[in-house]
């Protein structure tokens, strides 16, 4: 199960402003019905699918906070520690990328919707 920080972040560069929302860090496993749950079914994938690590993050909390899109920047900055936006982009679409193939190429559905200006979340 991963873990999430308690302490609040206040950076702001100029792509990845969170005013008026509570900062990625400050994660609330309490979104979602059964936590233990998500986390077993994203495993389980992990397993059959061969998603890595940081995919399963991902995962993981995009169907955590899954009635919302997240920012790029904001899984970077939960799940890998980067703020600066080129690097923090590249690395979130480059595994975003990766669980799209792997649900296509398994399953023949893409679980990930993207809109450019609100990023990404889980379809349905």
């Amino acid at each position: 199960m991963p873990t999430y920080s308690n302490e609040t972040t206040a950076f702001r560069p100029s792509s990845c402003q969170y005013s008026g929302r509570t900062a990625p860090s400050e994660y609330d496993a309490s979104r979602f019905a059964d936590r233990h749950a998500v986390t077993r079914a994203v495993r389980n994938l992990q397993d059959s699918i061969g998603l890595t690590d940081k995919e399963s993050l991902i995962l993981e909390y995009l169907i955590a906070n899954r009635h919302k899109y997240i920012g790029d920047c904001e899984i970077a900055m939960l799940m890998f520690g980067i703020f600066d936006d080129n690097p923090a982009r590249i690395m979130v679409r480059e595994h975003i990328r990766g669980i799209r193939r792997k649900f296509l190429n398994e399953f023949g559905v893409d679980p990930i919707r993207c809109d450019p200006k609100l990023g990404y979340r889980v379809a349905g």
